[in-house]
């Protein structure tokens, strides 16, 4: 028991435990207090154990924390994540500072997760037919990094997102990951 007035986690193997959500960041060490010291008051940063036994730090909120708990909660099946354009530098397929540090969450969280396979799907943001092959460059781009910093390239693919009649494109982003976990 923990006798002091921090709340505080336990690690449990009897099955009694919660699933945690993370984020995973890269980060060199000499950076680390930068990125704490720009965290909102309560957010919570804390350390994670992935099912391959590695451990990684994780934020509140982040799109890493999500993955992990849909691994965790309900590990079976496919679900869909938006790739947001803040990622990107504009009018481009260059990562920005948040997108690189989205890219390596994703890598690791793959990396540990081998039954997850990753299908990164393009479309023309918004409906707009000449964005099309500036989305296709991005999830290359994404694939292709992830496949540099070790995510074995039968984990992760690129395609084009094909719709039903009738659906509204103009809704689209342009490009989304459909994560399948195959347990």
């Amino acid at each position: 028991m923990v006798h002091d007035e921090h709340p505080a986690m336990v690690r449990v193997t009897d099955g009694s435990g919660v699933p945690v959500h993370v984020e995973v960041w890269s980060v060199p060490a000499a950076g680390l207090a930068g990125i704490l010291l720009k965290e909102p008051p309560g957010l919570a940063i804390g350390k994670l154990r992935l099912a391959d036994g590695s451990t990684m730090l994780v934020r509140h909120g982040s799109t890493g924390r999500i993955m992990a708990n849909w691994l965790e909660d309900d590990p079976r099946g496919a679900r869909t994540f938006e790739v947001g354009n803040e990622n990107f530098a504009p009018d481009s397929a260059t990562l920005t500072h948040e997108g690189w540090e989205h890219l390596a969450q994703f890598s690791q969280m793959l990396k540990a997760h081998h039954t997850v396979r990753a299908e990164i799907l393009y479309s023309a943001r918004h409906g707009i037919a000449g964005t099309t092959e500036l989305e296709h460059m991005r999830a290359d781009r994404i694939h292709d990094e992830a496949v540099n910093q070790g995510v074995d390239e039968e984990q992760i693919v690129v395609a084009r997102e094909g719709f039903e009649a009738g659906h509204n494109t103009r809704a689209d982003e342009g490009l989304e990951v459909v994560l399948i976990n195959r347990v």
